[in-house]
């Protein structure tokens, strides 16, 4: 298996990173900042650009490059320098509008291919990539795929759809159209009601979402009424899915990558997810405890082929989940959805990767285990978060410890760790040591 970091190393030229989360558009009750787009710092080669909204950290810069870590710090261009944030909050909106980064982009680019990498391909990334066009003179490649496919994609009842159609594994559900009517209403709670008699539990998601956004669970009839209510008085989508709540064993993520040539697709990474009892992303595991990876990959390898085949490239996230089936006492497995994007878990498997390289360079022990998180602290400076996690920082002599990596929310009080070792109780112990010390 290829790793995110081979398939990146093959695109020839320059790679322009521009990882604005705000791109994925408004989520209920999720609050999106670029400030975390820092963290494509760990994608890049020496050779590549990374687009930031503010300047990063140089303490930061400093610890990875300790670790043998090629980082483009010459290369980074803050897209605010010099003028006022796009109003809409976009890192790519910003950047559109800084005339003198952009030229310095094109600059930096010179006579080499050019390769946009964003975080979520929309309109206003292609945007972007035609304002970099009229400034080269040249065609500017673009991970990804057209807005609307991507955003179709990225549909739950759409990818489901796909899914049944190439034979993928699925929960039972049913599909509820809210319009905020009291029929929809009444439609939507019947759902609810029947589907609670499977397991006697339910998800109820809706269509577009992350980070949970337009997700509620159910257990207990007398929950049916408030799940309703809040989802009627919502107007983010208008499509939902109904279906039992299994107890999960492991949630993998597979990232599969598409090139641009057409070859065939390629599985680059397998994590398995950290979900908290909101079904929410909360980190990720390596190595996965799944038993059924390898019908799992094969699922996700049919899914891509045919997103290949409408155009796109780069990277796409599955998520499946296994569990036990209590009829059978067999493992079985289900696709939960898929983002058509870079995903969260990605950082924290490239950063793996690439210590993995410089160590092996160096001679030193590689990293088996991996585990990543999010810790919420108090407002600070990378440099604190370093004296505070002291002898737990990453050890090259050792090929153990932690690795902060999202610099760009320290100061709102959010830190992403990555913790490395030998295995998956030596991660699990430099994950519990530091959430104490940070949080």
């Amino acid at each position: 298996m290829s790793g995110i970091t081979d398939e990146m190393a093959r695109s020839p030229g320059t790679n322009v990173f521009v990882h604005g989360v705000t791109s994925i558009g408004n989520l209920a009750g999720v609050n999106l900042n670029d400030d975390e787009s820092h963290r494509a710092l760990l994608f890049a080669r020496e050779h590549d650009i990374v687009v930031v909204p503010t300047p990063v950290d140089i303490d930061f810069l400093s610890c990875v490059c300790s670790l043998g870590l090629e980082m483009p710090v010459s290369r980074i261009v803050v897209a605010s320098d010099g003028v006022e944030p796009a109003a809409s909050g976009s890192l790519a909106e910003t950047l559109i509008s800084n005339q003198a980064a952009l030229d310095n982009i094109a600059t930096m680019c010179g006579d080499a291919p050019i390769t946009l990498s964003p975080f979520i391909s929309t309109d206003v990334e292609w945007r972007l990539a035609a304002s970099l066009e009229t400034r080269l003179g040249r065609p500017v490649r673009v991970l990804g795929a057209a807005a609307d496919l991507v955003r179709n994609a990225n549909m739950k009842h759409v990818i489901r759809a796909r899914a049944s159609e190439n034979g993928v594994p699925l929960t039972p559900a049913e599909l509820v159209r809210t319009q905020q009517s009291a029929t929809d209403a009444a439609d939507l709670a019947a759902a609810i009601e029947r589907t609670l008699g499977v397991t006697g539990r339910v998800v109820v998601k809706g269509s577009f979402g992350a980070s949970g956004s337009s997700t509620f669970i159910v257990e207990t009839e007398s929950g049916i009424s408030t799940c309703v209510a809040a989802i009627t008085g919502r107007r983010d989508n208008d499509v939902y899915i109904v279906e039992p709540l299994f107890n999960i064993v492991c949630s993998p993520n597979i990232v599969m990558w598409m090139s641009s040539d057409g070859g065939d697709v390629s599985c680059v990474s397998v994590n398995d997810q950290c979900i908290d009892r909101r079904l929410v992303f909360a980190g990720s595991t390596y190595p996965s405890e799944g038993s059924l990876l390898p019908e799992m990959i094969e699922a996700a390898s049919v899914l891509t082929r045919t997103l290949q085949q409408e155009g796109f490239t780069g990277a796409a996230g599955f998520d499946f989940c296994e569990y036990e089936d209590t009829l059978t006492g067999t493992r079985r497995f289900f696709l939960s959805e898929l983002n058509a994007r870079i995903n969260g878990g990605m950082y924290a498997t490239v950063l793996m990767e690439r210590l993995n390289l410089a160590q092996a360079t160096r001679g030193l022990p590689s990293v088996a285990a991996l585990r990543s998180t999010s810790v919420f602290t108090s407002p600070t400076t990378f440099a604190s978060v370093q004296a505070r996690c002291g002898e737990l920082m990453f050890n090259p002599l050792t090929g153990a410890g932690v690795v902060p990596f999202n610099p760009g929310r320290l100061a709102a009080g959010k830190i992403a760790l990555a913790c490395f070792g030998d295995s998956p109780g030596q991660v699990e112990e430099l994950h519990s040591e530091c959430r104490d010390r940070l949080g």
